[in-house]
């Protein structure tokens, strides 16, 4: 039960920041396991134009999209 207590202390700033905002660190964690799944199989590369390059060859959904034109009546 202190363990329980201790952990709930310790996160409890992350906890009440869910509960207010119902906003998760999901999608960076997501990237961040993208980004380090690249790292291992192109090691050695040697600039970082050519790791980013690999990254986006990877996950094309990080690609900058071009904004939705709407309709304007």
């Amino acid at each position: 039960m202190q363990k329980a207590a201790k952990t709930i202390r310790a996160q409890g700033d992350g906890v009440l920041a869910y509960l207010k905002t119902r906003v998760t660190y999901g999608a960076a964690e997501a990237l961040n396991g993208i980004i380090q799944t690249v790292k291992r199989k192109v090691h050695g590369c040697r600039t970082a134009e050519y790791f980013t390059a690999v990254i986006y060859l990877v996950a094309p959904q990080l690609l900058p999209q071009p904004p939705k034109q709407t309709r304007s009546r």
